[in-house]
């Protein structure tokens, strides 16, 4: 895995000008299976809509990981880039928990200090019964705990995750009978102090 530093502001809302990316594996080929691009540019775990994406080369730059030093890797900000319904049956017309969607997940508070992922949920019929979340690269499991309403009126859920450090987060909100949410996150590298002043800043 190297780090590389954004260069361009044209990519998509959830990526800046600026912004610091953890990449695994060299250039590679990207576009539709019969023009593909060689030497495209770089795999992008996450483009900011929950899928893979690439990075044009000549868009970023490779970055000496002593740039970070002294820097509090869980003070980057954190995006939300998908979030789906899912369960034992493809059909979702009647789904028993009501459907997720991305603009019922907001973040809040500062990151590093109290930040907050708060999650809407729909009317159902049953609360849920836990929150797992996994690093969506390595797949592994990094908790599972019992979800309890706290937000107003129980009708939602807030989970803190100030001590998350940078990387693609997969959290699901587990119901009875199979049926979850699944929210597709970016916890992003913090913007070090140390950039020059010809050097993009990220505000």
């Amino acid at each position: 895995m190297a780090l590389f530093k954004i260069l361009t502001g044209h990519f998509k809302p959830e990526w800046r000008m600026g912004d610091i990316v953890e990449i695994k594996g060299g250039i590679v080929a990207f576009g539709n299976d019969f023009e593909p691009i060689a030497d495209y540019g770089y795999k992008l775990f996450d483009s900011g809509n929950g899928y893979e994406g690439c990075l044009e080369k000549n868009s970023v730059e490779r970055l000496d990981p002593k740039k970070l030093e002294g820097t509090n890797l869980a003070s980057g900000r954190m995006s939300v880039t998908a979030a789906t319904t899912r369960g034992k049956s493809v059909y979702l017309d009647n789904c028993p928990i009501g459907l997720i969607k991305k603009d019922r997940v907001n973040i809040s508070g500062t990151p590093g200090v109290d930040l907050m992922l708060e999650i809407e949920l729909p009317h159902f019929s049953h609360p849920p019964e836990c929150i797992a979340l996994e690093n969506r690269v390595s797949r592994k499991k990094l908790w599972n705990k019992a979800a309890a309403p706290a937000m107003k009126g129980n009708s939602g859920l807030a989970i803190g995750f100030s001590d998350l450090l940078p990387g693609f987060y997969m959290l699901r909100v587990l119901f009875p009978d199979g049926w979850y949410y699944e929210i597709k996150l970016i916890k992003h590298f913090p913007i070090p102090l140390l950039w020059t002043d010809d050097e993009p800043a990220n505000s």
